[in-house]
């Protein structure tokens, strides 16, 4: 319970900063929001190269028939001009509308191919710059989610082929992968009146107060998952970043 108070304080304070710069979020401006990791200003120190390199997906949402926007970060870059990744997800209830390059693996001289029937997305490149190497966003893909998904967890399967670094070397990548949640609530709501405004922060404030629902107190109900407003099932501190972006979104 304690755990899961805490959560709910984190969203409480994403809900009073999308109140304050955003005055109530309609749901027709909402369809779908994502965390996100800001990418990092330039590439890795030595001794977080000898870690490895890193790239991870997000977990992210949307609601039927609208979109989800999942990001793919890398970490420790030690100066990737090839990399072929395969990506692997549920046909059925979604599909990849578009697939943009990020930061992290781009230059004047690599190109991005992402897949035209298959499953893999394939970075080529001959060199690349000092200025070039960076940390960061790799890979963002906006999928469509179907009308009529059925709300659940599903995989998005990232697996590690190929890379290799400006010296012509194989690269060793650790990948871990993501997932997108068909939902049917609008992620910050928590009172389903189907908006984000200023009562769903009086709520939630009275259920954290009564530590939980209590028929004896303020007897606040809240949609816990719609809370979950970071989709990482922790209420991670990026909820005030996330704010932003949700607002910015909504603009």
């Amino acid at each position: 319970m304690r755990k899961r108070l805490k959560q709910m304080r984190k969203t409480a304070a994403f809900l009073l900063a999308v109140v304050m710069t955003a005055g109530g979020i309609p749901s027709g401006m909402l369809t779908a929001f994502a965390a996100e990791t800001p990418p990092a200003a330039s590439g890795s120190t030595d001794s977080e190269k000898a870690a490895g390199t890193l790239i991870s997906a997000a977990r992210t949402w949307g609601n039927p028939g609208g979109q989800a926007k999942l990001t793919l970060s890398m970490e420790n870059n030690p100066g990737i001009v090839g990399l072929t990744l395969q990506i692997i997800y549920d046909t059925s209830v979604m599909s990849v509308a578009k697939a943009e390059n990020g930061t992290a693996v781009k230059g004047d001289n690599i190109q991005f191919t992402p897949p035209n029937s298959g499953n893999n997305y394939v970075w080529n490149g001959v060199s690349v710059k000092p200025d070039e190497i960076s940390d960061g966003n790799l890979l963002t893909l906006n999928f469509d989610v179907k009308e009529g998904a059925k709300p659940g967890d599903y995989p998005v399967v990232v697996s590690f082929v190929d890379a290799i670094d400006n010296n012509l070397k194989p690269v060793s990548v650790t990948v871990s992968s993501g997932s997108v949640s068909a939902i049917d609530y609008i992620p910050g709501d928590a009172t389903g009146d189907v908006r984000i405004a200023m009562n769903d922060l009086v709520i939630l404030t009275q259920y954290i107060a009564d530590g939980g629902y209590n028929p004896n107190g303020y007897a606040a109900k809240i949609n816990e998952a719609a809370c979950d407003v970071n989709a990482d099932r922790q209420m991670s501190p990026a909820i005030s970043a996330s704010a932003a972006r949700l607002k910015a979104r909504s603009s």
